[in-house]
């Protein structure tokens, strides 16, 4: 598949082909979408969180805390900690666009041969995870990476709300996602039909998220940092 033999200049392609990176990110983010809500089972289907493995990406539907953020991830460990079932994996949106690109253009680049044998109309189930590659080994590669490591994410599996795998044949849409939209919506609905000190709380968030869309820097590292920070810190409830 030529989207494989050589990612770099593949994603080169698509962004010449939209105008720049921009115009990249936003259409390949709604195309992503359009499939999360109707999932067509040979790019995206909805899955079990039990059917959730390694070497895989996925969309998945995070409980923050009350706040409900749509977070694009690959999947990379699953391990125990005090008791509850964790899952180790990048968050695709707290790593800048040029350093997924690299990033994946390496990994895939690795994998090429398996990759190509991907079918287009191959159901997205059939698809065999990546399993050569270690949590070590990513996190190592991460963090020589300019420091990219942060971009790692631990996810209780019990907050995780919906799960949705993603197909290696859409790879460029998964990895440069930008789900703050649609999280603004949900955030917004949330603020509705919150009262009280709740809803307090709730403004207070909204506004703070809706700065972070303004402020949006398409490939600065501070800035998805802060991203992370903000998503991780979101209390509604007590």
């Amino acid at each position: 598949m030529l989207i494989f033999d050589n990612f770099e200049s593949y994603m080169m392609g698509i962004i010449s082909l939209n105008g720049n990176l921009q115009k990249t990110v936003i259409n390949l983010s709604d195309k992503m979408f359009n499939l999360v809500f109707r999932p067509n089972q040979t790019e995206v289907a909805k899955i079990n969180l039990k059917h959730l493995v390694n070497g895989r990406f996925y969309m998945i539907l995070y409980n923050y805390n009350g706040n409900k953020i749509w977070c694009p991830i690959f999947a990379l460990d699953w391990k125990i900690v005090k008791n509850k079932p964790i899952l180790f994996a990048i968050n695709l949106e707290y790593l800048p666009p040029k350093y997924k690109i690299q990033f994946f253009g390496k990994i895939f680049n690795f994998f090429r041969s398996d990759l190509n044998r991907v079918e287009f109309n191959e159901f997205v189930r059939k698809e065999r995870p990546l399993k050569k590659l270690t949590f070590e080994l990513v996190y190592k590669s991460l963090q020589d990476m300019n420091g990219m490591q942060y971009c790692v994410t631990a996810y209780d599996i019990f907050k995780i709300k919906k799960a949705y795998l993603v197909s290696y044949k859409i790879a460029p849409e998964i990895l440069m996602c930008n789900c703050k939209k649609y999280n603004s919506q949900n955030m917004k609905e949330l603020f509705i039909k919150s009262t009280g000190e709740d809803h307090i709380k709730m403004g207070k968030i909204l506004e703070e998220f809706e700065q972070l869309i303004l402020q949006y820097q398409t490939d600065s590292k501070e800035y998805h940092e802060k991203l992370k920070l903000f998503e991780q810190h979101l209390k509604l409830y007590k």
